[in-house]
């Protein structure tokens, strides 16, 4: 990069260049985040650099989240936190749908009461959980589509599920009938042997 600036590595849940994070503490990490994006939808992802001089942070952090794409492209819904422990720096970069569910002010006090303290302390791996579980926490409160296209506000208060299932199961029905009338009665070839 001309500007000094650093690569952007392969996109994956968990990167930790500054190898801050134990490989149980990684593997912990990610399969807590892939686990979340199969129930939610939403994508969150870390990424811990020693140092992202000349840049700032944030917009190393934003160049990343361009390079990632992470979240779902039509909903916008993708967290990523940059964590550059020689600059004591931490960076919280939110996509278009989840502005109002992590606001700047939101974000900084994560990164300023929940993971500061600990990453003080050396615990990168516990100011790093502390810092996904405010913002999962954040976006549960969303009405986000989950992945399987309901939104999640109506998962949540169950009773317009049905109503979403009912097309379903008729659709479902209607293809039975099809298949019938395509490939005859089931069992009908094996009676007239």
């Amino acid at each position: 990069d001309p500007l000094g600036r650093l690569a952007i590595p392969p996109a994956a849940p968990v990167t930790d260049l500054a190898n801050v994070l134990s490989p149980d503490a990684e593997q912990a990490l990610r399969e807590k985040l892939i686990a979340f994006e199969r129930e939610r939808g939403s994508q969150i992802a870390v990424i811990t650099v020693p140092s992202t001089q000349p840049e700032p942070i944030s917009d190393f952090t934003n160049r990343v989240g361009d390079a990632w794409k992470i979240g779902r492209r039509d909903v916008g819904d993708g967290v990523l936190i940059a964590v550059a422990p020689q600059d004591r720096k931490v960076w919280i970069s939110v996509a278009r749908a989840l502005e109002g569910a992590i606001p700047d002010v939101t974000a900084t006090r994560i990164t300023r009461e929940l993971m500061g303290p600990a990453f003080a302390r050396g615990d990168f791996a516990g100011g790093i959980n502390a810092g996904f579980d405010a913002v999962m926490k954040r976006i549960e409160g969303e009405a986000l589509p989950t992945p399987a296209g309901i939104p999640r506000h109506k998962v949540d208060a169950g009773k317009d599920l049905l109503g979403a299932l009912v097309p379903l199961v008729i659709f479902g029905t209607i293809v039975a009938g099809l298949l019938r009338r395509l490939f005859g009665t089931p069992g009908a070839a094996m009676t007239s042997m």
